[in-house]
């Protein structure tokens, strides 16, 4: 008798588990991000990917004005960038995951990727030069940057996390891509990368 009421009790318990697990996945997979939350997600990933072109192409004082220039903006997008992690459910381990990949596959772009230069200048050359706001601006750039994240009106977002595909370059950029190769080092500022990675 006993061993049978330790049985329904295994039992229930394990449907209960199943069910919390089921239901766990499913809001995980109906996950999704608002408008403004995307805009953030983006944001955040075009910062990442200009930041490894600033190291890796030499572009440290095109990087130190677009931040300059996008500082107020970025503050309040990082703002929305966080509360869609808490929002998500991992908090600040979910933000900062989310940064860190986004440099980890841009590094690794850039190590692979013969015209990733190119296309990081023509991002620089938009961003300073065109005055758009940031959210206009990342969506502009979307094609340099995939978030991993699927937004709650569109999929277009959604993509491989760990290593991006991106679109193929247009002839006027491909032109860039020389010259942003052959660009000579800056003196580079050594706090760029702690300062700016947050």
């Amino acid at each position: 008798m006993k061993k049978d009421m330790k049985s329904r009790v295994a039992l229930k318990t394990g449907a209960a588990a199943l069910a919390l697990s089921f239901f766990a996945s499913n809001a995980a997979v109906a996950m999704c991000a608002q408008p403004q939350e995307m805009a953030a997600l983006r944001a955040a990933a075009l910062r990442q990917e200009l930041m490894v072109a600033a190291l890796t192409c030499h572009e440290t004082d095109d990087f130190n004005r677009f931040v300059t220039m996008y500082r107020t903006q970025y503050q309040e997008s990082d703002q929305d960038l966080q509360r869609f992690f808490n929002r998500e459910g991992s908090g600040d381990a979910g933000y900062n995951a989310y940064k860190t990949k986004e440099a980890n596959n841009s590094s690794l772009e850039s190590m692979h990727d013969p015209e990733f230069c190119g296309r990081s200048l023509a991002a620089f050359d938009v961003a300073l030069h065109r005055g758009l706001p940031l959210a206009e601006l990342a969506t502009a750039e979307a094609s340099i940057v995939h978030t991993g994240f699927e937004g709650c009106s569109r999929s277009a977002d959604a993509s491989s996390y760990m290593l991006p595909t991106r679109v193929a370059v247009r002839a006027d950029q491909t032109a860039k891509a020389t010259s942003a190769v052959a660009y000579t080092q800056t003196n580079q500022n050594p706090y760029l990368v702690p300062a700016y990675y947050r």
